[in-house]
């Protein structure tokens, strides 16, 4: 199941883009 695992990477870099977004 490696889709999984490249969704649990999308949302990490989703979150630390969106915290680089916001600071």
């Amino acid at each position: 199941m490696q889709t999984d695992s490249i969704v649990c990477l999308d949302s990490r870099d989703l979150e630390r883009k969106q915290r680089g977004r916001s600071v």
